[in-house]
């Protein structure tokens, strides 16, 4: 009942994604799942043309490369003491962190039972930190969905 179109994950420009689903949608309806999308901004845009769901990696990746997601606002951050040096583009001083910037509602976050998701070099906390960045993504597109059915 669906049509999949798979890995978008080696071309990274929006544009061309979306004029790829476009092209696909024309022919088979807009009913169709995404694989292998890791931008944010390429998940909305997907979102806005009807596609019924995709699939990343982007939360594990950003959790392997020690990445902290957050969804209000969007905000991807770097732990302290980790390979990112502030002179990273991606990560200016103000984008490193050493604490959790707010009281998190993810179900890693609110449980406070061992749940460093700052702390480096330990396989279990890089899966918590994977879980907590899945929440904040799955958030936003959630959060997506809810404004399109507002307006």
């Amino acid at each position: 009942t669906r049509f999949g179109i798979g890995s978008m994950a080696h071309l990274y420009h929006t544009e061309e994604i979306v004029r790829r689903v476009e092209a696909v949608q024309s022919i088979v309806g807009p009913e169709v799942h995404i694989f292998g999308v890791s931008g944010i901004e390429t998940m909305r845009r997907l979102k806005e043309l009807g596609v019924d769901s995709v699939d990343s990696a982007r939360p594990i990746k950003a959790a392997i490369y020690n990445e902290i997601l957050y969804s209000e606002p969007y905000g991807r951050f770097g732990i302290a003491g980790s390979h990112f040096h502030p002179s990273d583009p991606k990560f200016g001083p103000h984008k490193m962190l050493n604490q959790l910037l707010v009281k998190c509602p993810c179900p890693v976050c609110r449980n406070e039972i061992n749940n460093d998701i700052l702390k480096l070099g330990v396989r279990k906390y890089l899966l918590l930190r994977a879980v907590h960045n899945y929440y904040h993504v799955k958030k936003m597109i959630a959060g997506w969905h809810e404004v399109a059915e507002d307006t």
